[in-house]
Parts: C-alpha cells; structure tokens; sequence
C-alpha cells in the first residue's frame, strides 16, 4: 500500500490535483502505523491514540521533532482530504481548480516535499527502531540496501542490529 500510495501521490502532483495527492499522502501515514502497530486494515483505528503511542515510543529527541512533523503533514493531509475550514479551502475554487486542472507549481513542490519528508521518515524509523526488520529484508544485499538508504542510515542499522 505504501509503494502504491508514493504512486498514486505523484500522480496526483503530475495531473495536479491537490486533494488526490493529499489523499495519497494520509493514506501512506496510516497505513504505516497500521502495519506498525499490527492493525488490521478492516479494524477501525483513532489515528489520535495511534499517533501519541508512536510518539510515547521514540526515545531520541531530534527523531520525536521528525515525528511531530510526521503528524503535522497527517493533520495537513486530513485538512485537505476534508475540506477543513482551517486549510482555507473554498468549495468554488477548489472545484474550477480540480475542473481546470490547475493548482500552482509551488503547491506542486509543497506536496513533492511532504511526500519526500514522510517517506524519508518511514526508512529512518524503521532503520533506527526496527532493524531487526530491515536486516531481515536485506539479509543478502546489503549493497543493495546501502543504495537505496545510504552509507549512514546502513550502518545506524547495523550498530541498531548489535544492541
């Protein structure tokens, strides 16, 4: 859902529509924390509690800042997805914007980039606090894995792996 979800958001971005790419965005977050938490995708979760135990579990100062961030882009996402008033939507301009396909490069970038931050901060969490995981996922190709995170977040892993 994760891999499906970063596709369907740059989808969003490439025919510009907003809320699709918001959309894609929460649904990626959710998800994360579903699988995180072991929660079925058919049982109904409060994204509330989940958020405040993710939270209550990072122990690193500077990561609970990225998780912060991690929940202000969710909250963000929601505003979008349901038009909160607090997002400043308006009904008739995000119509004739969805009708004529036009939203502004800048959102374009904006969207770009909390989709980077939130994918970003899933490899990191799962490097830093679930290594067990990654190493089983990479228990061969570690090259590989090094390629797709980088030399630094591989061997935070790695020293993560001998605690």
């Amino acid at each position: 859902m994760i891999l499906s979800d970063s596709l369907y958001t740059i989808i969003g971005l490439e025919i510009k529509i907003e809320r699709y790419s918001y959309l894609s965005i929460r649904s990626i977050i959710e998800c994360f924390l579903r699988y995180y938490f072991k929660i079925e995708e058919s049982l109904t979760a409060n994204m509330r509690t989940l958020f405040t135990d993710f939270k209550g579990e990072i122990y690193d100062e500077e990561f609970l800042k990225k998780a912060n961030r991690f929940h202000d882009v969710y909250s963000r996402s929601c505003m979008y997805v349901h038009g909160n008033a607090d997002a400043e939507l308006s009904i008739i301009e995000k119509y004739n914007g969805l009708r004529q396909n036009k939203i502004k490069d800048v959102v374009v970038i904006n969207i770009f980039e909390d989709l980077f931050f939130v994918l970003t901060f899933i490899i990191e969490f799962l490097v830093e606090y679930n290594p067990d995981l990654v190493d089983d996922a990479f228990q061969r190709q570690k090259s590989t894995l090094e390629y797709l995170v980088g030399r630094n977040l591989k061997n935070l892993m790695l020293k993560n792996l001998d605690k």
